[in-house]
């Protein structure tokens, strides 16, 4: 949409062209990772750290998963080196990973799909500060 044209541009400029995943030999490429929910660019206060929060290597189906995917959901790249600096996160309630935000406090806002949970997480994102939903009830009580 109109939000990820700036994104995309931005990212252009830093030479990170879009690459099919396929590609073994992409910038930050990496086997464990999974679709992607969520991206911020300036994690931990740096301009080069990117947060990106992701499935693993979980899909969406038509049935929501029952457990946490149990491996890191979180990488942080540094985009002016272009590697990756760690991975973290399994041990976090996500099932599968949607959107990511950041307030002004630079805690991270966290929303999951099989869940329907938001969440917040301190701005080191290891730890769980607030839950916000009824797990698994979808908008209007529909499952």
């Amino acid at each position: 949409g109109a939000l990820l044209g700036p994104l995309a541009s931005a990212l252009d400029r830093l030479g990170f062209g879009a690459k099919p995943r396929a590609q073994p030999n992409a910038v930050f490429f990496d086997e464990s990772m999974g679709q992607v929910g969520g991206i911020h660019l300036g994690f931990g206060g740096n301009p080069n750290h990117a947060l990106v929060f992701h499935r693993a290597l979980r899909t969406m189906s038509s049935e929501d998963h029952n457990e946490a995917i149990g491996k890191d959901v979180f990488q942080v790249w540094n985009v002016k080196e272009k590697r990756i600096l760690g991975s973290f996160g399994s041990d976090l309630p996500f099932k599968l990973p949607h959107g990511l935000t950041i307030d002004r406090e630079s805690n991270v806002w966290l929303t999951d799909v099989d869940t329907q949970l938001l969440y917040k997480l301190d701005p080191t994102a290891t730890k769980v500060l607030l839950t916000s939903g009824v797990e698994g009830e979808r908008a209007g009580g529909a499952n």
